[in-house]
Parts: C-alpha cells; structure tokens; sequence
C-alpha cells in the first residue's frame, strides 16, 4: 500500500470536485483504493489530495498520465500542483 498527497489551488472547489469524481475509472485502473479531498477553510481554492494506492508503481502511472493533465484542466487546477509520494511510515 502507498499514499499521495497533492496540494493545488483550484478556481472552483466544486467543479474540481466534480471532474476529480468523473476521473474515478481512471484512478481504479492504476490501482486506487480511495481518495479524500480537503478544502482550507480560510481558502476555500487551497485543497489537498489523499489517494491510497496499492503500490506506487501505479501511483507514478497515473501522475504521468495525459489523461490526469486533462482532468486537472477540465476541473480547473490553477498552475501546477505539488505531489509528494508516501517515502516513510511510522506506527501509532
């Protein structure tokens, strides 16, 4: 299991959220088990991405893909967002 996190600033959380919905058969192809999407509540266009993968090989797949390029485009990510992959896990 691998995690992402992604931070992006979007021009309308709702029409981000709709497209990023719409990329769920995407997401499965590459191996998600989930994603939860986070607004700054001072920021409302200031969100984090949490998907769960099954390994980040299909992680790295999907961040390379065209098709998550148009997403991104078609739910109005602003500029370029930062992605970080899972690198160390501690227990509780």
């Amino acid at each position: 299991m691998a995690y992402t996190v992604t931070h992006a600033r979007v021009n309308d959380f709702a029409a981000f959220q709709q497209a990023f919905a719409s990329g769920q058969a995407l997401r499965q192809a590459r191996g998600s088990r989930g994603a939860r999407l986070f607004q700054n509540p001072s920021d409302p266009k200031d969100i984090i991405v949490l998907i769960e993968w099954e390994d980040p090989a299909g992680a790295q797949q999907y961040f390379q893909s065209t098709a998550l390029r148009e997403g991104q485009q078609q739910g109005g990510v602003a500029g370029h967002p930062d992605a970080y992959e899972e690198s160390a896990a501690f227990p509780a």
